[in-house]
């Protein structure tokens, strides 16, 4: 998420609707859309065991200070700044 905020990226909700329902993450009729996306982003964010996240990528960063700041309202604050196609 960090990495497509800095980048400037879009996320086309339309494609990660597709993705979605093919692995089985969003099985609802509605069509996705930015709030819903939103909404079930903020839901797994709420949910993330921050620390858990940081022992899982500790071993392909060069820098391990770069993560020292993640955490659940870190997470939280970027959500604003993704943008969306």
């Amino acid at each position: 998420m960090i990495w497509y905020i800095r980048k400037d990226f879009p996320l086309h909700i339309s494609h990660l609707e597709v993705r979605m329902r093919q692995s089985g993450h969003y099985s609802s009729s509605d069509p996705m859309t930015k709030e819903i996306f939103l909404k079930l982003l903020e839901a797994k964010i709420e949910n993330l065991k921050v620390s858990a996240a940081k022992e899982d990528i500790y071993r392909f960063i060069q820098n391990p200070d770069e993560i020292e700041i993640w955490s659940r309202d870190f997470f939280l604050s970027l959500l604003p700044q993704i943008q969306y196609q």
